[in-house]
């Protein structure tokens, strides 16, 4: 009887890990939300055209005016809040005009504001699980949901 039970726990044990990845799997990565619906966006290639993508995100989300966002070439793409009102895009060097509208996405839902209030470990499954995939979903219908369209 007890080999039995030790057998149930391992299964069910094995079950709840499976179950585990499956969940954190679903939001996946940047490369695996562009790989598994294969949008196709041109890539970014000037300063001038990211201007003109956050001018058009900025009309397009309803972002209020007093929000600084400026826009640069890193070594990978992510938006930050660092301070009241003040965001930063940071672009890879092969992003996409999609990739721009994901992070402004980011900016216009409060994604950087919330996580930066977060603990790490909660922090990491807010981005994943929620942040992430919400984005990801306006980079590829180019909309938002109605209950995240409040004013910044």
């Amino acid at each position: 009887m007890n080999s039995l039970k030790r057998i149930v726990k391992s299964r069910i044990a094995n079950i709840a890990l499976g179950i585990g990845m499956i969940l954190a799997g679903i939001p996946g990565t940047r490369i695996g939300y562009q790989m598994l619906f294969g949008k196709e966006s041109p890539q970014l290639n000037s300063q001038q055209r990211i201007e003109e993508i956050i001018s058009e995100e900025r009309a397009k989300l309803e972002i209020k005016p007093e929000v600084n966002i400026e826009a640069n070439f890193k070594t990978y793409s992510r938006s930050a809040k660092f301070g009241e009102n003040q965001y930063c895009i940071e672009l890879a060097p092969a992003a996409t005009e999609a990739t721009l509208r994901h992070e402004v996405y980011h900016i216009r839902a409060n994604h950087c504001d919330r996580l930066s209030k977060l603990p790490h470990s909660l922090g990491t499954a807010y981005y994943f699980l929620w942040a992430e995939p919400r984005a990801a979903y306006y980079e590829w219908v180019g909309s938002h949901s109605k209950d995240e369209k409040r004013k910044q």
